[in-house]
C-alpha cells in the first residue's frame, strides 16, 4: 500500500480498492499491478491411456503464496525444506498462471495431482524446475534413472510441456505414477 501512495498518491490507492490484484503475483510484486495480468493454465483430462476410473476433484489456481509455501515447508511447518530467499527467487518469474487437478479413486483411495505451472521465460522455468526438483529430492530422495522421484507413499515427476511451462505429477501409492505420466504425456495428450 505505502508503495502505490508514494507513487500515485491517495487517487491511487483508492483505484487498487476499486479495481483490486486479481492474482497473489500482483500483491507481492506491487510493480506489476495492474498490467501483469494471469495467464490461463489448463490440465486436460487424461488421455485414452489412462487406466483409472478417477474422479477429479476440480481445478484450483494454487499461486505465488501457495507455491512459496510449498517450496519452503512443504506444509509442515516443523522443517523448512527451502530457504525463502531460494523459494521467492525461483517464483520471481511465475507468469501469474498455474493449475492443479486432483484426481481420487473411490474404491482405492488412491490419488493423483497434476500441477501445470506458466513462466515468464524459459530462463524462469528453469529455475523454477530446478527448485521443484530439488523440493522432490528433499521430500522424496534422489532422482531415479527414470527421472521419477519416490519414497515408500509417493511418487512424481517433473515433465516439460514447452519452454516456459511444466507439469508435476505427485501420487500415492508411488506404484501408480507411470500410469499418471503415461495418461497426462504432452506429446499424446492434447489441450495443454
Amino acid at each position: 500500500m505505502q508503495e502505490i501512495v508514494e507513487a500515485g498518491g491517495f487517487e491511487a490507492l483508492n483505484e487498487v480498492y476499486e479495481n483490486p490484484p486479481v492474482s497473489s503475483e500482483q500483491i507481492f510484486h506491487p510493480e506489476r499491478y495492474p498490467d501483469d495480468r494471469p495467464v490461463k493454465a489448463i490440465v486436460p483430462n487424461p488421455g485414452p491411456d489412462f487406466p483409472f476410473r478417477f474422479d477429479s476433484m476440480g481445478h484450483e489456481t494454487l499461486g505465488e503464496l501457495y507455491l512459496f509455501q510449498m517450496l519452503t515447508n512443504g506444509f509442515e511447518n516443523s522443517s523448512q525444506l527451502r530457504p525463502p530467499s531460494v523459494a521467492r527467487a525461483a517464483l520471481e518469474g511465475w507468469g501469474g498462471g498455474d493449475t492443479v487437478r486432483m484426481f481420487l479413486d473411490q474404491s482405492t483411495m488412491d490419488r493423483g495431482t497434476v500441477l501445470r505451472t506458466i513462466w515468464d521465460s524459459p530462463e524462469e522455468m528453469v529455475e523454477a524446475r530446478a527448485s521443484f526438483e530439488a523440493w522432490l529430492r528433499l521430500r522424496l530422495g534422489e532422482e531415479r534413472e527414470d527421472g521419477t522421484y519416490r519414497n515408500e507413499r509417493y511418487g512424481a515427476a517433473i515433465l516439460d510441456l514447452d519452454e516456459k511451462s511444466f507439469i508435476l505429477i505427485i501420487t500415492t501409492p508411488a506404484e501408480i505414477l507411470p500410469e499418471f505420466i503415461r495418461g497426462f504425456d504432452p506429446a499424446k495428450v492434447e489441450g495443454w
